[in-house]
């Protein structure tokens, strides 16, 4: 029995009749934005803003698929429309501006919000974590929609439907969760797929018309793919895209989490695709991060005690590439960055004790001066099959 459907479109540019076209296209085959928004509702969309930056870089969903949703759900009946999401630094409103959205937001009758205001909400279905602080935008709302970004990321392989509710959490009380649970993938990906399904967005929408490859979720490489999905379930759309990709689904770790766990609709066999055939959007040569948590390597037990540092993965300034900006200190949860002087100027400097592998700061670095590095065992002596 199907459980789950993903739509796929074609959507080759950023033209704001395609995009609404596609957006068309993936919302009519379940059942058209009025399955999934009332009259009168209040709605959140909550996009992709990790850090102000142009579009061209494919940091953000684009604004012409936000504007595209929020004109869908007021046809819907939608009595009020947010946008809002946490970034790495700076505002959400910030973001908007810096890419183009503020403007066509506010004409359209949609407010820009800032994520601001935490409150504790209680999580007594979670897997592991019983417990969140999230911006008031994601609880006092009717229907959160889910605008997420295709993007490769350091430490989770993918950002992707579920990984992106975790800008529910407010500034940089996310360092706190990557000080948490941060040294260990697994469970980093638990507390994101917690937090996913206790928010349960209505509907989770991605924006793969450019995506991003390599050294994600910042400082990738655009790429162009061409695709829209929509789901109502993110773990079903996630792998659907990891496919599309020709990504292997065992390094993306929230989908791991939630096939083992039943959370949402990860399984093959409950998983209806529709709309352009997945063969169709295909690719095979994905640019992989270098993923920067537990789990992408093999090391023998005895070679972590006696070389650990040869064998950890670690986050490595590139010093040719450092501004000397210092967003990577103000943003380390574990006070691990100083600004050490150089010939050249000031350069950012990590402290290999101190460090937690969180990878906030390769995350909000702007010039992808931040870069997951292994150690030597672990280059020589990788897990086979994976690269």
């Amino acid at each position: 029995m199907t459980d789950a459907t993903v739509a796929i479109a074609r959507v080759l540019t950023y033209e704001a009749e395609e995009v609404r076209k596609g957006l068309s296209d993936v919302l009519t085959p379940l059942g058209g934005m009025e399955a999934f928004i009332s009259p009168g509702d209040k709605v959140l969309v909550k996009p992709n803003f990790l850090i102000a930056k142009g579009v061209r870089k494919a940091v953000t969903t684009h604004p012409e698929v936000i504007l595209a949703v929020v004109e869908a759900a007021f046809v819907a009946g939608a009595a009020e429309v947010r946008i809002g999401d946490s970034p790495a630094i700076g505002s959400g409103r910030g973001v908007a501006r810096k890419i183009g959205l503020l403007d066509g937001a506010l004409e359209r009758g949609a407010k820009i919000v800032d994520f601001n205001s935490p409150i504790v909400v209680e999580n007594k279905d979670g897997l592991r974590y019983k417990r969140f602080e999230v911006d008031r935008n994601v609880i006092e709302i009717d229907k959160i929609i889910n605008l997420a970004k295709v993007k490769t990321h350091g430490q989770m392989f993918l950002t992707l439907a579920v990984k992106n509710m975790f800008g529910a959490v407010v500034g940089l009380r996310k360092g706190a969760w990557h000080f948490e649970a941060g040294r260990d993938a697994d469970l980093f990906a638990t507390m994101i797929v917690d937090l996913h399904y206790f928010l349960r967005p209505s509907l989770n929408i991605i924006d793969g018309v450019v995506m991003m490859e390599g050294n994600g979720p910042n400082a990738g490489t655009p790429r162009d793919w061409g695709v829209l999905m929509a789901s109502a379930d993110a773990a079903a759309l996630d792998r659907t895209v990891c496919e599309g990709l020709t990504l292997p689904l065992e390094q993306l770790y929230t989908h791991q989490v939630a096939l083992r766990e039943g959370k949402g609709i990860a399984a093959a066999e409950r998983i209806r695709q529709v709309g352009v055939p997945l063969e169709d959007i295909r690719i095979s040569d994905v640019q992989h991060p270098h993923l920067a948590g537990p789990g992408d390597f093999y090391v023998p037990g005895f070679l972590h005690r006696l070389a650990r540092r040869l064998v950890e993965v670690r986050p490595k300034v590139i010093a040719q590439r450092c501004t000397g900006c210092q967003l990577c200190a103000k943003t380390c949860p574990a006070d691990a960055i100083e600004m050490a002087e150089k010939p050249e100027g000031a350069k950012a400097k990590i402290s290999p004790p101190l460090c937690i592998h969180c990878y906030c700061c390769q995350e909000i670095c702007p010039e992808g001066a931040i870069e997951p590095r292994r150690g030597l065992v672990t280059r020589l002596m990788k897990k086979p099959g994976v690269s």
